[in-house]
């Protein structure tokens, strides 16, 4: 149990570290192509990092799970408060303000792809993040050709 702690709790700051990087670069720079470009290079090492885990430990499958989750858990207490405020506190502009920290990795990705973005992203990202972890793990087992599960 403490080596499940200490791999998610290092995937932990490691995303946090990345989250915060990202949320300065794009509040620092402008938007634009260029920003944009430079901003996919956050979401491959967002998401690579998570894979990366996954690959690089040796864990059960619902080890590897719960190491994602332990992994994303910025994302997950960001979502659980941005939907205190936009609920009880009845805000959503702040709410949706809150969660901006999270996404700022995917910055680069919302620009081109989504319109508008609300509070539940995180969430999604937080799954897209824990599922990596695993398929990092399963892709490890298969590449050694041990058991999947």
């Amino acid at each position: 149990m403490q080596k499940i702690f200490d791999i998610g709790e290092r995937l932990f700051f490691n995303n946090i570290l990345i989250c915060l990087l990202s949320y300065i670069y794009f509040n620092i720079m402008p938007i634009n192509k260029i920003t944009l470009l430079f901003g996919f290079i956050f979401s491959i090492l967002f998401f690579g990092v998570n894979l990366y885990t996954g690959y690089d430990t040796e864990l059960l499958l619902k080890e590897s799970l719960i190491v994602g989750v332990m992994g994303c858990g910025l994302g997950i207490f960001l979502y659980l408060l941005s939907m205190y405020i936009h609920f009880i506190m009845n805000d959503p502009k702040d709410a949706a303000m809150l969660v901006e920290p999270y996404f700022s990795p995917t910055m680069s990705i919302i620009k081109v792809f989504f319109k508008k973005v609300d509070i539940n992203y995180p969430i999604i990202i937080a799954a897209i993040n824990t599922g990596l972890v695993v398929l990092g793990n399963l892709l490890r087992r298969l590449a050694r050709d041990k058991s999947v599960i």
